[in-house]
């Protein structure tokens, strides 16, 4: 996005205009035009060199003018409705923002649902999946350690080496025992006639 480039042309308040060169020691400005005022802008390094200002308010304005090249003196009125259109174009860049701002937060949002409605239907999905006699999803490491599992007792070491894994399943076998469709023995785990 290209930026807008910046006016070099300050506005002042004919008002403030004005002031400035009561200040300086013209005590007619208040009758000038802005275009007079503007055209006495363009000498004020001139009529400023040596000259004290009092008033730290004229004193601050008149640095600030004098920073800039090009000074335009608008009417007092004009200068209010340029001020207010101003404030207007901040005012619709700032709610554009946070539109925006809040769009990206309205889009966080919808992928979070969607992550929580995705985990659902997974869970549904795996739910409507074919089970085996002990309730476990057929194809997953539980359910291959139940199918390693007969009237022979074993210990936890056989058993995974019969399902062909890694790793134990005592928290998986605990909840078998629970329910009462293995019971632990001395010499390992064993079904029982459920």
């Amino acid at each position: 996005m290209a930026k807008k480039k910046k006016r070099n042309v300050l506005l002042v308040k004919q008002v403030s205009a004005v002031k400035l060169f009561e200040e300086l020691g013209y005590k007619t400005a208040s009758k000038w035009s802005p275009e007079k005022l503007s055209a006495k802008m363009k000498n004020l390094p001139e009529l400023t060199d040596g000259v004290k200002i009092k008033n730290p308010k004229i004193k601050a304005r008149l640095k600030k003018i004098l920073e800039h090249k090009k000074v335009k003196v608008v009417p007092t009125e004009e200068a209010t409705e340029l001020a207010s259109e101003k404030k207007a174009r901040k005012a619709k860049v700032r709610k554009g923002q946070r539109e925006a701002q809040g769009q990206l937060q309205g889009e966080k949002k919808q992928k979070r649902i969607k992550k929580k409605t995705t985990k659902k239907t997974t869970k549904k999905a795996n739910a409507a999946k074919e089970k085996d006699n002990f309730g476990s999803v057929i194809g997953t490491k539980p359910a291959t350690i139940n199918k390693a599992l007969s009237r022979k007792p074993m210990i936890m070491k056989e058993l995974v080496k019969r399902a062909k894994l890694s790793g134990t399943y005592y928290d998986h076998l605990n909840s078998l025992i629970k329910r009462k469709f293995v019971k632990k023995t001395e010499k390992g785990f064993v079904l029982t006639g459920k």
